[in-house]
């Protein structure tokens, strides 16, 4: 039995380690690695989400909001604005913001209340809705907006990743683990 605190130690075998050893020998870094920030760089500077106006983030990044759906687009009645016809931000009941919850949006202007910090800012964005087009949206709380890694450019999807298969003796395990009928 493992006890509550105890550790596990797993050999994966002299096949794995020899393909990490040839791996590590080998290994060189991608020539644009030098200039690579993944999202964690920009979310753990706590600065300001930029607009598109400001510097541009990398190709790898995305910025997302929270957003309810297309639902309350349809429900709202757009108001004219200094970007355009514009609908105002609706409250979220979201506690935990993903690609589930969120849709690509692309920052055009951000108020910020002088003395205040960073995370009060309130933005307005335009998203691309799959039924209404580009909307605009005003007053979203920096908490409903997020910096994440666009999809596929983390190093894990680097062409030279390491990835081998483990091969884990069948007698490692409890025979308890090995319920399943052949």
């Amino acid at each position: 039995d493992i006890n509550e605190g105890e550790e596990i130690f797993i050999n994966y075998g002299l096949e794995w380690q020899s393909a990490w050893r040839e791996h590590v020998e080998n290994w060189s870094p991608e020539e644009t690695a030098k200039d690579y920030k993944s999202s964690w760089h920009y979310t753990s500077t706590n600065d300001v989400i930029r607009t598109n106006e400001e510097e541009k983030y990398p190709d790898n990044i995305m910025i997302r909001c929270v957003i309810l759906g297309d639902d309350w687009i349809g429900q709202t009645i757009p108001e004219p604005g200094p970007f355009g016809e514009s609908r105002i931000w609706q409250g979220s009941t979201e506690t935990w913001f993903g690609f589930e919850t969120s849709v690509p949006c692309e920052i055009v202007h951000r108020e910020m209340t002088p003395g205040a910090p960073v995370e009060s800012a309130i933005y307005t964005a335009r998203i691309n809705s799959d039924i209404h087009g580009d909307v605009i949206v005003t007053g979203i709380p920096d908490d409903y907006i997020f910096i994440c890694d666009q999809p596929y450019t983390i190093d894990d999807f680097l062409p030279g990743a390491f990835r081998h298969e483990i091969n884990v003796p069948d007698e490692m395990f409890p025979d308890t683990w090995n319920d399943l009928k052949e």
